[in-house]
């Protein structure tokens, strides 16, 4: 993987604005965020993390398309205006699965430990991603009844 050159912090704020849970943010702290990321491109066959790693870093994808495999098998397809990676990294626990590019993709990267500074630091960005996610797994749900 490398870090792409040339992508401001305005370019991450108004990409990270477009994922669940940061559009309701205040500016000031979806700055702060985007400030602590990084871009990042990634080629099909990259892997973003591995079953059983620490997680050190959190992936909102902006284009491109990766996928979580458990045993080789397809858990679930992440495209743009998802993330990956985020429960292991809140929960401080291994990874319970692989990722991997499955297309070129740009990612913003934000550090484990840069995200649980400023989640400590403004709580109210943690409760609005927990509230996105708890949607997005409603919703998950209803898909498969």
């Amino acid at each position: 993987m490398r870090d792409l050159h040339g992508s401001s912090a305005i370019d991450r704020v108004i990409a990270l604005r477009s994922f669940p849970g940061y559009a309701s943010l205040p500016l000031d702290d979806v700055d702060g965020l985007a400030s602590a990321a990084q871009d990042r491109e990634v080629k099909p066959g990259e892997y973003l993390f591995r079953e059983g790693e620490v997680p050190g870093e959190v992936f909102f994808i902006t284009s491109g398309r990766v996928e979580t495999r458990k045993d080789g098998q397809v858990i679930r397809d992440f495209v743009a205006g998802s993330a990956v990676g985020g429960l292991a990294a809140l929960g401080n626990s291994r990874h319970g699965y692989d990722c991997v590019a499955v297309e070129d993709s740009t990612l913003i990267v934000l550090k484990t430990t840069h995200m649980t500074d400023i989640f400590e630091e403004h709580f109210q960005i943690i409760r609005s991603v927990l509230a996105a996610m708890s949607e997005i797994g409603r919703a998950s749900c209803r898909e498969r009844v």
